[in-house]
């Protein structure tokens, strides 16, 4: 959330409002980028897991599962930590187009 930084001044009043939604725009961009790669990372990492056929073990579901559901919430780091959990996957060895 935007805190305005200053009281409104008729004189300045336009400039700090448009200033308030840059910084505003600012901080939502950031989010999105952050999901974005997140997305994409878990993306690459199930595209594996299906590629060699990974969740014929319980464990292998319910860890997939788990990244599905907290992803959003995960560094890409930690995404790589729970899906190395997956026994036959190594997230270090599959390359990634997701940044931080």
């Amino acid at each position: 959330e935007i805190k305005p930084a200053r009281e409104l001044a008729p004189q300045t009043a336009v400039e700090t409002i448009l200033d308030w939604g840059n910084r505003e725009m600012g901080l939502r961009i950031q989010e999105l980028h952050g999901q974005h790669h997140r997305g994409l990372r878990v993306n690459e990492l199930s595209e594996k897991v299906a590629e060699y056929q990974l969740l014929k073990d319980d464990r292998a579901r319910d860890v997939m599962i788990q990244l599905c559901n907290e992803f959003p919430r995960l560094s890409i780091a930690q995404i790589d930590a729970l899906a190395a959990q997956i026994m036959g996957l190594n997230p270090k060895s599959i390359p990634t187009q997701a940044v931080e």
